[in-house]
């Protein structure tokens, strides 16, 4: 039952953020995390690890969703502490790497949104990074995605020649 709940919240908050329903986009990201840690917090008898790791890995995304949501709200108080939660869990649950990754990913935005270009690059990088020591090819979307952000964080320090490098490089694969 809290997995769906999860599920609910967490879509209805992404929709809601596409249609600049920011307010009520927070409101289901809180409401999506507490589900996700309620179902994390059944511990079945017999559950394996895999399983254990997947409820881990929706407080994860809800955290996420939650910065997201804040960033979005302008409200970066909130959106760094939702961060920091996340931090924590992930070390808490010890989420796989590509948590990791996606930590990196969301602290760069933060970043960007904050107008702090050189630690968004620094952490898209290192999301990047992450991605490809897990040996995910570097025209899969998600590390495209990767070089999206770093490209943007360069363009935002008017470090306009290695952005076209980068830009080269991914249209050269």
């Amino acid at each position: 039952m809290h997995i769906g709940k999860f599920f609910y919240f967490f879509v209805r908050a992404l929709y809601e953020l596409r249609t600049g329903k920011v307010k009520e986009s927070i409101e289901s990201s809180l409401n999506a995390e507490k589900f996700a840690r309620q179902a994390y917090a059944i511990q079945l008898p017999g559950e394996d690890s895999l399983n254990r790791i997947n409820f881990a890995g929706d407080v994860g995304n809800a955290l996420a969703r939650k910065t997201h949501s804040y960033r979005v709200a302008s409200k970066f108080y909130e959106a760094e502490q939702s961060l920091r939660e996340y931090l924590r869990f992930a070390s808490e649950a010890d989420l796989p790497s590509f948590h990791r990754a996606n930590i990196y990913s969301v602290a760069s935005n933060l970043r960007f949104a904050q107008r702090e270009f050189e630690s968004s690059e620094k952490f898209a990088r290192m999301s990047d990074d992450i991605l490809k020591s897990l040996e995910i090819g570097p025209l899969a979307p998600i590390r495209t995605i990767k070089k999206r952000d770093i490209v943007i964080a360069l363009a935002g320090q008017n470090r306009w020649n290695q952005a076209l490098a980068e830009i080269k490089q991914l249209d050269q694969l």
